[in-house]
């Protein structure tokens, strides 16, 4: 067994495939190697990166000690510019640093990706492909590429005819997206997944968009970051016809905001984050109740990170 395999191989056994799936996944790589054997070469000295990877996914969704409290950031909406100028004099005397102020709504009309994703699938030309896998059924998604970054890191992008079918990316599943896909028409072309080794860790993107009646579209995404983010957020509601902080059945807290675009329809936002993760839902013409439905089935405390008390 050659040493790239082996390397590749370590990291595969961090997901969660099947062993059919990975050894597959494996021969495919290794049939293309001949025709890439300079880049091959160079994958050579990411053992070290990719069993971090391996061993950062396998431990994704491990809940640590016992006595844990729950992490997620606190949303703080700020109505006018006063309230902004209160909240920098009291906050920066208090960190003495910098603080993240999200601005108003911008007058944005909501747009599909599924005109992105071949230039995405491509990474924009940016690195070269060292690989790419057709998917089996019980895989999941459908194809994987792989690419090499300056670094020598590995970046893996997959893509799917189903959100769900990226459940073994991110060993504990981040969501539960059963109900929405009974419910809503997946626009094709865009349920996409990407995995990146670094240094660090391993960072884990997931996202789809979704199609209901009445023109009622959105998008649906969640990222595992390698640095945690703050633990307070602040929101300027300018713009914004609808504000509101969101408690969805299973505990955690929805920033959520509605606004009328230029066309008159209706577009929104709903975000959380925690810990190292966070999610996005974007969209247009979906009531507040329809929301919020979404919210509550997507059992969104999978998200939540634990820290010892």
């Amino acid at each position: 067994m050659g040493q790239f395999e082996r390397e590749y191989r370590e990291a595969l056994d961090g997901l969660r495939f099947s062993e059919e799936g990975k050894e597959r996944i494996m021969n495919n790589l290794m049939e293309q190697e001949s025709g890439l054997s300079v880049k091959v070469k160079r994958l050579r000295p990411l053992r070290a990166a990719l069993i971090a990877a391996a061993l950062c996914l396998a431990l994704a969704g491990t809940a640590f000690a016992a006595a844990a409290a729950a992490r997620q950031t606190k949303t703080h909406y700020l109505n006018t510019e006063d309230d902004k100028r209160e909240m920098l004099e009291r906050e920066l005397v208090k960190e003495g640093d910098s603080v993240a102020i999200s601005g108003g709504y911008a007058g944005q009309e909501y747009k599909s990706y599924a005109d992105k994703t071949e230039d995405w699938w491509n990474a924009y030309g940016s690195m070269p492909i060292i690989g790419e896998v057709m998917g089996a059924e019980e895989d999941g998604w459908t194809k994987m590429r792989m690419f090499q970054r300056e670094d020598g890191s590995l970046q893996m992008r997959y893509l799917a005819e189903r959100l769900s079918g990226f459940n073994s990316l991110w060993m504990s599943t981040p969501w539960d997206v059963a109900w929405l896909e009974e419910r809503y028409t997946a626009v094709p072309n865009t349920q996409v997944a990407c995995v990146t080794t670094e240094t660090e860790g391993v960072e884990i993107s997931l996202g789809g968009e979704f199609q209901g009646e009445d023109g009622a579209a959105f998008r649906i995404s969640a990222r595992k970051d390698i640095w945690p983010h703050s633990d307070t957020a602040y929101q300027m509601t300018s713009g914004y016809d609808y504000t509101e902080l969101y408690q969805t059945k299973d505990g955690v807290e929805v920033a959520v905001m509605i606004a009328a675009s230029p066309s008159g329809k209706s577009v929104f936002w709903a975000e959380l984050a925690a810990g190292c993760n966070d999610f996005t839902m974007y969209g247009t013409q979906l009531e507040t109740g329809e929301i919020h439905d979404i919210l509550d089935s997507l059992s969104l405390s999978n998200l939540l990170e634990y820290q010892s008390e």
